[in-house]
Order: structure tokens, then C-alpha cells, then sequence
């Protein structure tokens, strides 16, 4: 039934197109059927609409242009080269408004592979030529072109699937050529071709007498060698970076407190002799700074109840520490036993006459009641700030 409707087409097909037609290429064998056909077919090929002012273009406006060059005259350009060459078909369609045998016409010779001319004019009685008209009307361009298919499946079941559509038989012919049409199978199975791919070691294999490779031995490039250069501060890994580990953090700068005697004790000259600065590490593996302030202040120390005495302010984020408090008491030394305050070393006395009390901030100075007036007094200490 499928071949009877094929050849019907085929001819119906042909009645329009003037082309032969190649014959059917067919291969029934064993479990398997494959079938080509070629078909001709008929586009449109070009379709534009006048309605008396403009053009409107329906199809194919990318394969020719259409123009005016008189009233009721007009040419059609193809851009390009229709299927059938010169042996394309046109059909009118015209608008009739009332006067005698409107009708459309191929001027004489026109008719090319570049395009024609054709005139929409009012024939007389029928006559070979008429006044030209401005009249509505349809243009259609009728080509021809050819399918290549391919029917393929199993025995009782046929299926149809375009391959490609050409546009000449010839080229047709080149497709169903090129085409394989598989042979049966000759052995009775389908499955013994299939092969399995398999690996030992460092060889794989195909069975049924599909070979096998050997993957060659590779170098082991993992071992890598790492070295520090302390000169640098560089630490290298073989075929690979380098990192500088000597890169601190930012170091943080603060600046000496101003400080002063209090109390019964009146400073005359406060110094910082040395400032030494340093890093130290956490037990977390920061980085902090450490600054060392060593001070050395001298006044005078007044007698009577009340205490002389130096406070240390804090830093705001760093944590303070004072030690190696000494002092130098230059005058007013007691060098007799009044019975109360016991003997003292006379004048000049180096000694420990200071005391930081209590690891907060201040340093007292030592004092006893009725001890004598106006004693200078050098005090000497150092403050330690760590940031926290």
C-alpha cells in the first residue's frame, strides 16, 4: 500500500515538475529492509501582494525584489536562481473592478533564470494587448524541488525519515549513492560482535581478539624537597612556590607617658634613659609588641605623715607591668639613732627606698614620721607594655 501511495505522489508530483525521476534503490535481505526514494515537490518559490499604493512581500522576500516601472507594468528580480532555472511557474490572481477582461500577462521574452516582466492590463474582447491597469492583485512563483528519503526499519515494520532535501535530482542521486545499506547478518547472532573492555594491572584488554596496550611505567614526581633559607627568611618547596615567612604584622607604635612625683614627693627632672622594643609570641602563635621604658626621676621627698609617691597610667589595649624599682637618696639622710627611727648610712645612700605596690600603677616611697626635710631622692624603674 505504501509503494502504490509513493508512486501516486511521484506522479502527481511530476505532472507539475518536468524533471525524471530516479528510480527506487531498495535492499530486502535477511531481518532487515532499507528503502530511498526521491520525491519531487512544488514550492512557492516567491509570493507578493500590490493593492493598488505598495507592495507587501509573503514569501521568499529574501529571493527576489519586485518593481513598478510604469502603470500596469512591472518586473520581478530573483536574487537567486530558482530550482527549475527559467521553467518555474507563475500564477495571478486580479482584482476585476468592473471593466472588461482584467487580466495578467508575461511580456514577450521576459521570462529568465534572472527573473520576467508582466503587465496587469484591460484586454478588449480578448485581445493580445490591452490598456494597462493599476489593479489589486496576488503574484505567486511556483518552483520545484527535490526530497531524498530514506524508509528503514525491521521486517513488518517500515518506517519514513527525510534525509535531506537538494535541489536538484543529481545531487539526490549523490545522497541515496553515498547511503550504506547494511547487509543482513550472516552468522545467525547479533551478539556475538560485542566485546568487553577489561584491565589488569597496567594493561587493558579487549576480548575476542581485540588486543590489548600496556601503559608504560610513570616517574613518581610526588616527593617533593622543602627548605628554609634563615637569610632570607624564605621557605622554598621543590618544584613548587616560595613563601617569605619573615613578614611581621604591622608593629603597633606608641609613645612614652610623661610622669611626675605626687604626695610629699615633687619632681624636678623625669627622663627616659632607654626604650627597647621587641616581638613576643602567644601561646596561640601571634605576634604582639613589647615596649621597655626605662625611667629615672629625681625630687624632693618632704618629711612629715604624709606619702610621696609615682603613678604609671595604663595604655588603652596593651598590658602594663613595672619592676626594677631602686632609688638614690642624695641628701637628708639620718646618720644617728634618735631611739625611733634607728641609724641610716650617711649621705650619699644607695638603696631600696621604693615599692610598687600591689602590681597596680603606683610606686610609694618609703617614709617614716619627723624624718629630715628636703630629702633628694633619685627613683629608678622600668615599665614594660605588652598589647593585648
Amino acid at each position: 500500500m505504501r509503494g502504490l501511495i509513493i508512486l501516486l505522489l511521484v506522479a502527481f508530483y511530476q505532472s507539475i515538475c518536468a524533471q525524471s525521476a530516479i528510480p527506487r534503490k531498495c535492499c530486502n535481505g535477511g531481518s532487515e529492509v532499507e528503502c530511498i526514494e526521491e520525491i519531487i515537490t512544488v514550492s512557492k518559490f516567491y509570493v507578493v501582494e500590490w493593492d493598488g499604493t505598495q507592495f507587501t512581500e509573503i514569501i521568499g522576500g529574501d529571493n527576489a525584489d519586485i518593481v513598478q516601472n510604469s502603470t500596469g507594468n512591472y518586473t520581478v528580480n530573483f536574487a537567486s536562481t530558482p530550482n527549475q532555472g527559467s521553467s518555474y511557474d507563475i500564477e495571478y490572481d486580479v482584482q476585476v473592478t468592473g471593466v472588461d477582461d482584467i487580466n495578467a500577462y508575461t511580456t514577450s521574452g521576459t521570462k529568465t533564470a534572472s527573473g520576467f516582466s508582466f503587465v496587469i492590463g484591460e484586454q478588449d474582447n480578448g485581445a493580445a494587448a490591452g490598456t494597462p491597469r493599476n489593479n489589486a492583485f496576488r503574484l505567486e512563483v511556483e518552483d520545484c524541488v527535490t526530497a531524498c528519503i530514506r524508509y528503514a526499519g525491521v521486517e513488518g515494520e517500515v518506517s519514513a525519515q527525510a534525509i535531506n532535501f537538494k535541489d536538484s535530482l543529481a545531487n539526490c542521486q549523490t545522497v541515496i549513492n553515498q547511503l550504506v545499506i547494511h547487509p543482513p547478518e550472516v552468522d545467525g547472532s547479533v551478539t556475538n560482535e560485542i566485546q568487553t573492555l577489561s584491565i589488569a594491572g597496567n594493561v587493558i584488554s579487549l576480548s575476542n581478539g581485540g588486543g590489548s596496550v600496556t601503559i608504560p611505567n610513570s616517574t613518581d614526581t610526588d616527593d617533593q624537597t622543602l627548605t628554609y633559607d634563615p637569610n632570607t627568611k624564605n621557605l622554598t618547596i621543590q618544584d613548587g612556590n616560595t613563601v617569605d615567612i619573615g613578614v611581621m604584622p604591622t608593629w603597633t607604635t606608641i609613645t612614652a607617658p610623661t610622669l611626675a612625683g605626687l604626695g610629699t614627693y615633687t619632681t624636678n627632672l623625669s627622663q627616659v634613659t632607654e626604650t627597647d622594643t621587641y616581638w613576643y609570641v602567644q601561646q596561640d602563635g601571634d605576634c604582639r609588641e613589647v615596649y621597655e621604658f626605662h625611667y629615672r626621676l629625681r625630687g624632693t621627698h618632704a618629711a612629715g605623715n604624709g606619702w610621696g609617691y609615682v603613678d604609671v597610667p595604663n595604655i588603652a589595649g596593651w598590658d602594663r607591668d613595672i619592676y626594677d624599682v631602686g632609688t638614690y637618696r642624695q641628701t637628708g639622710l639620718i646618720s644617728a639613732d634618735d631611739g625611733v627611727r634607728g641609724a641610716m648610712a650617711t649621705n650619699p645612700y644607695m638603696g631600696n627606698e621604693a615599692h610598687h605596690w600591689s602590681n597596680s600603677g603606683r610606686i610609694y616611697l618609703n617614709q617614716a614620721n619627723f624624718r629630715d626635710n628636703d630629702a633628694v631622692i633619685w627613683l629608678e624603674f622600668t615599665v614594660q607594655y605588652k598589647r593585648n
